[in-house]
């Protein structure tokens, strides 16, 4: 019974492949490339690639190194006085512009030190006053020289009061001017006492004015304000850091050289930047200096590049690989990189005409990063003679997808 069924099962199966060739030749395919034959598999698949056209142009020999990126200008500030923080008027990150407001410290302990040096300078000065009204000498003197003297005492009084010199400076005229007078009279034994003790609390009201201004703390510069961990109540001493100010606009990178190339790089010389997590991102860029001394722990020279991020974010510290112009050759014949492949010690590339890729050796010269410059190969066969070496600008050649194709493939282009 089994036999029986095998049997007829093979019988059906033999009509219907019979059937379907029958069907096959009674279609009558003209284009036998358009049909998929289901045993033979008759059609070529087509290998998708993508092609750039061989350029004749000026070929540049560059110098490729690696570094960081660094802000164009750069300020640390510093807490002016030990103290608490009132107010944090930004945040970190955060544009500011030169002169706005970022930090606001408690100054009522210096406020009090000020009323006390003002006090102290205060009975200073009355004990040089007393001194003046004291001395016969001086009150009773016409000579040219006091005359001229108590003139420019009365002008630098008139000043002050007018609003046309400041504090400090009308107690530093008055003071010296009042010496100046005493010493033509009496009393010089004692002058030197008097004049320490209004030098030092006018020193004394100058530092606890200067520190009371420093207590808003504005930025110096346009940039990014960067800091951490402060916020009102935080107690800082003197001279913690408080703050660094980042200005990006025109930004450095800070690179690395090999020895090997280090003469080659001069300052002016046009380079480019490339950032981002592939270094897709260019941009513009020139060299600013040369460090002319090695940095063994980094293995080579400094150079640093001065750019222009525009709108492009960069950050401190941010990886950067720098490409540097250090010589420009005449029109050279040139090629991506990754176009090349290799075959022993020689070097092919696929040149795409007519939907098909023709299988060229070249000869390699000069390498410059993404680039290299193909030799002159000059093509002296006659009509219908196929060609394997060289090419020529103009031409088409596989930059992805060549590492499937071999010699006369059928290729698709990609768009």
């Amino acid at each position: 019974m089994i036999k029986k069924i095998c049997v007829i099962i093979s019988i059906l199966l033999f009509i219907s492949i019979g059937c379907l060739l029958v069907f096959r030749s009674f279609a009558g395919v003209a284009d036998k490339d358009e049909t998929v034959d289901f045993f033979y598999n008759e059609v070529e698949p087509l290998l998708p690639v993508t092609i750039e056209e061989v350029r004749l142009m000026p070929f540049p020999l560059t110098v490729t190194a690696r570094g960081s990126i660094l802000p164009g200008e750069e300020r640390v500030l510093y807490v002016p006085f030990s103290g608490q923080v009132l107010e944090v008027l930004v945040v970190p990150g955060e544009q500011v512009k030169k002169g706005d407001l970022l930090f606001k410290l408690d100054t009522r302990e210096i406020e009090g030190d000020l009323i006390a040096a003002k006090d102290e300078l205060l009975l200073a000065q009355k004990s040089l006053a007393g001194k003046l009204a004291m001395d016969p000498g001086i009150q009773n003197n016409s000579t040219p020289e006091i005359v001229e003297l108590k003139s420019k005492l009365s002008e630098t009084e008139r000043k002050y009061k007018n609003g046309q010199i400041s504090y400090e400076t009308f107690l530093e005229n008055h003071t010296t001017i009042s010496i100046q007078i005493i010493n033509r009279g009496g009393f010089r034994k004692d002058l030197q006492e008097i004049e320490s003790g209004i030098r030092s609390a006018l020193a004394k009201v100058i530092r606890c004015e200067t520190l009371l201004e420093n207590g808003e703390i504005k930025s110096p510069i346009n940039g990014a304000v960067s800091f951490n961990g402060i916020h009102p109540g935080t107690v800082l001493r003197e001279g913690d850091h408080l703050c660094t100010i980042l200005h990006f606009t025109s930004s450095r990178a800070s690179l690395t050289v090999l020895e090997k190339d280090i003469q080659k790089i001069r300052t002016g010389q046009s380079a480019a930047i490339a950032i981002g997590v592939n270094q897709e991102i260019i941009i513009p860029a020139a060299v600013e200096s040369t460090i002319p001394e090695k940095d063994m722990a980094a293995g080579g020279y400094t150079v640093n590049l001065r750019f222009n991020p525009g709108t492009t974010p960069v950050f401190k510290g941010m990886f950067a690989q720098g490409i540097i112009t250090v010589d420009t050759l005449d029109e050279r014949i040139i090629i991506p990189s990754n176009a090349v492949l290799r075959e022993g010690e020689r070097y092919y590339v696929f040149v795409i005409t007519d939907g098909l890729a023709w299988w060229r050796w070249v000869e390699i010269g000069l390498k410059n990063g993404d680039y290299l410059e193909v030799t002159p190969a000059p093509f002296n066969g006659g009509p219908g003679t196929e060609r394997t070496t060289g090419i020529d600008p103009g031409e088409f050649i596989a930059v992805e997808g060549h590492t499937l194709l071999t010699h006369k493939a059928k290729v698709s282009i990609n768009e």
